[in-house]
């Protein structure tokens, strides 16, 4: 730096160092008790979230490790219920803390210990940085106004100044240690963190969980400012303490001081902090940074692959499913004929067809082409408790006659049986009602046997829900934002083990694999057709003549 543009720096410092008395900066004690009650509040609410949180999180990496990758549909659906609990708990209490000003940790201004009285000031803090364009070259100034706190903890100034530090402090630290020990290991963990970005972000009421999961990593990553704020509070508290005694003897205050040290002396950040801070242990938090990066980098690189295969998948598909070279066997069949089929159908039956004409069959694996949800009538859902949780949209299809849900290339869809009846070969199965009295779940299993009432209710909900999401053309079962036909069975019937088949780095499941829990499963198959022709016998033989069909 030349001599003349350290002489500028020089006067401008000078200057920018005249101050002015500063009235009231910080909250009204009545303020105060209420943010500090509120604080407390707020940190127990999350520490029992934080317990359910972590329990279900081991829950869901021990099944996803015996089911090879893949993600339980029932766990998943409880995940979104807790991200939604930590929504209603964070999101109306924390941008609370956030609003309070000034903002003692952001590092902008200027606080130091003092031995005489407390005082206040604005001053222009000035900073310097060098122009390296080609005819602008040389030292350049920026300026801003800050505050400057000369502080000693053990006046009435010093002590409000302390508390309100304490306040932003504590704050910040219980947000963080909600990601450290809550949401963290899902993220750290790769097709959780999927999960968690591609989907819950999407939905209307979640919160952004990706944007808060940056705020925490940069808070950990460049954690030397909140490191310093941490030694900056313990060094007033300490110096408080040995110089005082008559801030705290009321027992509310007693009480609350000792509970907002705890919550900074036992927080998990803490630990974090120190061992991680970029001052203290540059290596350790080199190798995190390069780490959380990394982690980034993939998830870059996975999104481009998944959207190229997407749109390779969705091309090739679209134009595919353009080739029919004929309607199938039952597009004929009249009225009385289609009545006599949906007439044995009730909620929940699930259905499947083959179409051998359309080339889009040839390249999907196994014999069934296509599977579907039968809704049931407008009886059937207001005896089951479903008709009140449909809007005005489905209700009005229900009474036009729409029962099939199905996901089509268009996208996830609520149709009539005639527009499903352009095919060769029919099925459905269904699962048994459970006896009064008798559990779904049979000897401990994860998986049911038999469907109660609240099953039903839960799982025909689950299926209307799917509709209007895009068709899945990357056919990937842990993803929930888009469908395929035969995943809708598996976001449907949450708690039945379907066999899923890894492919390409992701785990998708075919109409046949839906098909098997009629044979060997809990379904059993009471309608089947074949080429237009019904299939006589039990479910027994029928299951027998889909399997000799599927081999």
């Amino acid at each position: 730096m030349k001599f003349f543009e350290k002489l500028i720096l020089f006067m401008c410092l000078i200057l920018g160092s005249q101050s002015w008395a500063l009235s009231d900066v910080f909250l009204s004690k009545t303020d105060y008790d209420k943010k500090e009650l509120e604080l407390i509040t707020y940190s127990e609410g999350l520490i029992l979230w934080r317990q359910k949180l972590n329990s279900h999180f081991e829950k869901m990496a021990q099944t996803t490790r015996d089911n090879n990758g893949t993600i339980d549909p029932r766990e998943l659906k409880d995940l979104r219920q807790l991200v939604g609990e930590f929504h209603d708990i964070h999101a109306p209490r924390f941008k609370s803390f956030q609003d309070i000003k000034p903002d003692l940790l952001d590092g902008d201004h200027i606080i130091s210990l003092t031995s005489k009285k407390s005082r206040i000031e604005k001053k222009l803090r000035f900073s310097s940085f060098e122009q390296r364009e080609r005819r602008r070259r040389g030292m350049r100034f920026s300026k801003k106004k800050v505050l400057s706190f000369d502080i000693n903890p053990v006046d009435e100034l010093g002590e409000r100044f302390l508390k309100h530090f304490r306040l932003q402090l504590t704050a910040k630290l219980v947000w963080l240690e909600s990601y450290t020990l809550g949401f963290a290991p899902f993220f750290e963990t790769g097709v959780f963190r999927q999960v968690l970005i591609r989907d819950l972000e999407q939905e209307a009421d979640t919160i952004k969980l990706e944007s808060f999961w940056f705020d925490y990593m940069e808070d950990v990553v460049k954690s030397q400012s909140l490191s310093k704020a941490l030694k900056t509070y313990r060094k007033f508290a300490k110096r408080q303490a040995s110089e005082s005694e008559g801030f705290y003897l009321n027992k509310y205050d007693k009480y609350h001081h000792s509970v907002m040290n705890a919550m900074i002396t036992k927080n998990a950040v803490v630990e974090e902090l120190e061992r991680f801070s970029g001052g203290d242990n540059f290596f350790q938090s080199m190798f995190r940074n390069m780490s959380f990066m990394a982690k980034r980098r993939w998830d870059g690189y996975r999104k481009f692959g998944v959207a190229s295969l997407y749109e390779g998948s969705k091309i090739f598909g679209n134009s595919v499913g353009l080739v029919q070279t004929r309607h199938g066997f039952m597009y004929t069949w009249d009225k009385a004929q289609e009545k006599e089929i949906t007439d044995k159908l009730k909620a929940l039956d699930v259905l499947f067809e083959k179409t051998p004409f359309r080339l889009t069959d040839r390249f999907i694996p196994g014999f069934f082409g296509h599977n579907a949800i039968w809704s049931g009538s407008e009886e059937e859902l207001k005896e089951l408790g479903v008709w009140e949780h449909l809007n005005e949209e489905f209700q009005k299809g229900v009474r036009e006659g729409r029962r099939v849900i199905e996901a089509l290339r268009p996208g996830v869809q609520f149709n009539t049986f005639r527009h499903f009846m352009d095919i060769d070969d029919f099925a459905a199965m269904r699962m048994r009602d459970c006896e009064e009295g008798e559990s779904p779940w049979k000897d401990g299993k994860d998986s049911i046997d038999c469907l109660n009432k609240a099953l039903k209710k839960e799982y025909l909900i689950a299926a209307f829900d799917q509709v209007g999401k895009d068709y899945d053309f990357a056919f990937d079962v842990n993803t929930e934002e888009t469908i395929v036909c035969s995943e809708l069975l598996y976001r449907t019937f949450l708690d039945v083990d379907f066999e899923t088949t890894l492919t390409v780095g992701m785990h998708n499941i075919s109409p046949d694999q839906v098909a098997k829990k009629g044979i060997n499963g809990p379904f059993e198959y009471f309608i089947f057709i074949n080429e237009g022709e019904y299939v006589e016998g039990n479910s027994s033989d029928l299951a027998e003549r889909i399997l000799s069909l599927m081999r």
